[in-house]
């Protein structure tokens, strides 16, 4: 999702392509926690949110990482 907004057309989310995956990427697991709720034997749940969260954060910093390494090469 970074890769994809910081070559997005839109100045906004080139801008802010890091903090633009990272709030897709949450707001994409809230859709699948409240997904769940209609499927049986599941329902929402917090600490999947938090994983959600935090995956989506440990993909924005490893590819900040990637985009800063690269460029000092």
């Amino acid at each position: 999702m970074a890769r994809f907004f910081k070559n997005v057309e839109a100045r906004i989310f080139r801008e802010y392509f890091l903090l633009s995956a990272l709030v897709v990427g949450c707001l994409y697991g809230v859709s699948d926690e409240y997904h769940q709720i209609f499927a049986p034997h599941r329902g929402f749940e917090v600490l999947d949110l938090s994983a959600d969260f935090l995956g989506s954060l440990l993909g924005v910093v490893t590819y900040a990482r990637y985009v800063r390494n690269r460029s000092c090469l």
